[in-house]
């Protein structure tokens, strides 16, 4: 299936800024796409007990239970523009 033009650029503002009810839709692909990439670098950071973690852009935080399990007491923050995805990360 090929998008207009006008899917393209609603597209395009989604995945920069999701919002609204389509906002979640592309969050929840967003997140189902990048998981892999995201475990591995969790995997990669080696984190320790009372580390901190700064995340920016967290989307619906989908994988914030695997990073909290990889060690005890993990400090993280998250910044992120799109109200929605802070809402579903919430």
């Amino acid at each position: 299936m090929q998008l207009t033009q006008e899917e393209i650029k609603e597209l395009e503002k989604q995945l920069s800024c999701p919002e609204g009810k389509l906002g979640v839709e592309v969050g929840k692909n967003m997140n189902e796409t990048n998981i892999n990439m995201t475990l591995n670098t969790i995997d990669s950071l080696e984190l320790e007990d009372n580390n901190s973690v700064l995340e920016l852009g967290h989307g619906n935080c989908g994988h914030l239970q695997k990073l909290l399990a990889t060690a005890n007491n993990i400090n993280y923050f998250g910044l992120e523009i799109s109200k929605t995805m802070h809402k579903e990360a919430g």
